[in-house]
């Protein structure tokens, strides 16, 4: 047969399978046809992942299309027998479970550092799950950010994430500097991609005045992924210059290179596309250089935890830490958050992240195919169009008149609460996108169907809108 499996299938768009099906499969059909969806679910040899999920339900008690990987990743499954686990030892041994447990929590955290190495693209020894993604982007600039003289600027995007900015900001005035310190790169007055050459030229511009450089691998509000990174550390690296990267919307959904890229640090949470959930451990990565030999750093905020594992008790006042990432933590571990991130971590390392991302430009181009095919009258992509440069969110923009019953600023609340009453799931973020993010491990091809029927419907012509 011409199609095997998808992730078989010589390299090419999802326009060009999606019309290969059409014709061959489905007796010609418009590209927008839901057969077509069908057809490339019978194909997937990855939709059985989802059986490995537990999803919201619908206001007809179907699983939600649910399209917001890029918010919360869904509950999996092996998060409760893992909870329970944990709450059974430390029922029946209490301080025992530090080291006779099953899971031996005084060495949890090595658990899962292999499987999160794999997935950002390092070594394990320079990953560590600890803390949550500010508190680790906080210890880390705190650790790398020595504005000295002249040198003392951050450079970063024009619309970071929230937490980055105030992050930034906080880092600034404990050196007494201000706002005026941050160099910015990307439009000043619109959420719209930038490219790698927009960052070396401002790095160029700026090289003598930055001190650091803090990018997105993947951008919260437009999905666009920061795909050229080695260009850009080799640019700061050859001016003395830090790069730190924030990979929260990046790790399980794009491929990562951080120890290749050779990326100074970088930081993450885990509730995304990694399915571990809301505000659970974040990880941090330091390269290799900080971390061995005689160039080692000491970290600069230290605690217990900060010591060789045999020596966390003793009361001499030396340091001495693990010639690895691990210096770097602070406290003791987090054992509950520790015991419920290994089952989805370790799952999607299981998969790969080359087959996921296979996957992931097939459901996220399916789905500009069908906007590009039904709905280009009232929707505008704002996500680059080359596959390379984009995660699994499409970045969209209503048009003037989208939705001709209500105000154009009142437009985006309005299509996601009529998209959720027909069991549609996606959000919006400022200033004026709307996201659509199939996940990974647990979207469809139906899913993302189904969306695109639930938006053709709400984006009808005004004299159908008496019957939404």
């Amino acid at each position: 047969h011409s199609f095997c499996t998808l992730l078989a299938m010589p390299s090419g768009t999802a326009r060009t399978l999606v019309e290969r099906l059409a014709k061959e499969e489905c007796g010609g059909c418009a590209l927008t046809d839901p057969r077509v969806a069908a057809a490339l679910t019978k194909h997937d040899d990855l939709h059985n992942l989802r059986n490995d999920f537990e999803f919201p339900k619908g206001p007809d008690g179907r699983p939600q299309a649910y399209l917001c990987g890029h918010g919360l990743g869904l509950l999996h499954k092996g998060i409760r027998p893992a909870v329970q686990r944990y709450f059974e030892q430390w029922g029946t041994l209490a301080r025992g479970a530090w080291v006779a447990g099953a899971d031996n929590w005084w060495m949890i955290d090595d658990a899962v550092r292999a499987p999160m190495a794999e997935i950002v693209g390092a070594r394990p020894s320079e990953v560590i799950m600890m803390n949550g993604l500010t508190i680790n982007l906080q210890l880390l600039m705190l650790q790398f950010y020595k504005p000295n003289g002249i040198r003392r600027k951050i450079l970063c995007e024009h619309f970071p994430f929230p937490s980055d900015m105030h992050a930034m900001r906080s880092q600034a005035e404990l050196h007494g500097l201000t706002m005026d310190d941050i160099v910015y790169v990307g439009n000043a007055d619109d959420a719209r991609p930038f490219t790698t050459a927009d960052v070396l030229a401002k790095l160029e511009a700026h090289k003598d005045e930055v001190a650091i450089v803090l990018l997105p691998s993947v951008n919260f509000g437009t999905g666009q992924f920061l795909c050229d990174v080695a260009p850009i550390v080799k640019l700061a690296h050859a001016n003395g210059i830090i790069v730190g990267i924030d990979c929260a919307h990046a790790v399980g959904n794009v491929p990562l290179k951080l120890h290749d890229w050779g990326v100074d640090f970088a930081v993450w949470c885990t509730y995304k596309y990694l399915n571990c959930g809301p505000g659970n451990v974040g990880g941090a990565f330091i390269h290799a250089r900080h971390c061995e030999g005689t160039n080692k750093l000491k970290p600069a905020l230290r605690g217990w935890w900060s010591r060789q594992r045999p020596l966390r008790f003793n009361l001499d006042k030396d340091y001495v830490g693990e010639p690895d990432a691990s210096r770097w933590q602070v406290t003791s571990t987090n054992v509950m958050g520790i015991v419920s991130i290994i089952p989805p971590i370790k799952a999607c390392a299981a998969v790969g992240m080359e087959r996921l991302r296979k996957r992931s430009v097939l459901l996220t181009g399916y789905m500009e195919l069908l906007i590009q095919e039904g709905l280009s009258h009232a929707i505008e992509i704002v996500t680059p169009a080359d596959e390379d440069q984009r995660g699994a969110t499409l970045a969209i923009r209503l048009k003037p008149g989208a939705v001709p019953q209500c105000d154009q600023a009142d437009a985006r609340e309005f299509v996601m609460v009529k998209l959720l009453e027909r069991g549609v799931n996606i959000d919006t973020t400022p200033p004026r996108n709307m996201r659509i993010s199939p996940g990974p491990m647990w979207s469809s091809f139906d899913d993302v169907h189904r969306c695109y029927a639930a938006l053709k419907d709400v984006l009808a012509p005004a004299k159908r809108a008496s019957r939404l």
